[in-house]
C-alpha cells in the first residue's frame, strides 16, 4: 500500500498561490497513482476471458 504525504509549500498567502500548490499536489498524486497502476498491471497480466 502506498500513501501520498507530500504537501506543496505555498509561495504566497493569496488564493492563487494556494490553488497552484493544491493543483501541484493533485497532479503529483495522479502521476504516482498512474505509475502504481502501470506497475500493478504489468506484473498481473489479464486473465484469459475464456477461463472466467
Amino acid at each position: 500500500m502506498h500513501f501520498y504525504t507530500h504537501d506543496e509549500p505555498v509561495t504566497r498567502k493569496d488564493v492563487a498561490a494556494v490553488v497552484a500548490a493544491l493543483d501541484h499536489d493533485v497532479q503529483q498524486g495522479i502521476a504516482e497513482f498512474s505509475a502504481s497502476l502501470d506497475q500493478y498491471f504489468s506484473t498481473h497480466p489479464e486473465a484469459n476471458a475464456s477461463s472466467q
